[in-house]
């Protein structure tokens, strides 16, 4: 999966679409806009650095970048940082250095789907997850997913045929 990142281990970050969500096929999604899925992808690829705001203007907005003032990266990271906690981050995630510019916070994790180790049954029956509930392995949690999907289909279908 390009350009698909896990964030502090429970968001997804789909970079080429501009997308967040919870699930992995993106069925409950935050979308963010273009300016502001390139300063994540930049601040996740530079992860730790300070990004300066003449290095994101430059990187985003290409030769109009020189126009761009702060505050208008300041905007697309408020709705950035909104973003991420309307997916379900609510940790800081993005420090604002004070004339300076930006940078994830160290404790953020930010990793490409590749990266992400695979759990094994026996870790999946016996793992506990930071709310201390058994770890799930993304293909149960997709297969939870679609069959909860089916079931309400199911119950609006009936109500429909129900009320004709």
């Amino acid at each position: 999966m390009k350009d698909v990142y896990l964030l502090n281990n429970h968001v997804y970050f789909n970079a080429a679409a501009g997308l967040l969500s919870t699930s992995l096929c993106f069925s409950n999604k935050v979308s963010l806009s273009r300016p502001a899925t390139n300063c994540l992808k930049l601040l996740i690829t530079r992860q730790g650095d300070l990004c300066a705001y003449p290095y994101l203007s430059r990187k985003i907005w290409g030769d109009r970048g020189k126009w761009i003032t702060n505050n208008t990266l300041h905007q697309h990271i408020y709705q950035l940082r909104n973003s991420l906690k309307k997916a379900g981050i609510q940790e800081e995630a993005i420090i604002t250095v004070p004339r300076k510019g930006f940078q994830l916070c160290p404790h953020f994790s930010a990793l490409p789907i590749d990266e992400i180790p695979p759990v094994t049954d026996n870790q999946t029956a016996s793992s506990k997850g930071p709310d201390n509930q058994s770890g799930i392995t993304l293909s149960l949690r997709f297969f939870y997913t679609l069959l909860i999907s089916n079931a309400i289909l199911m119950l609006i279908l009936i109500a429909i045929l129900i009320h004709n």
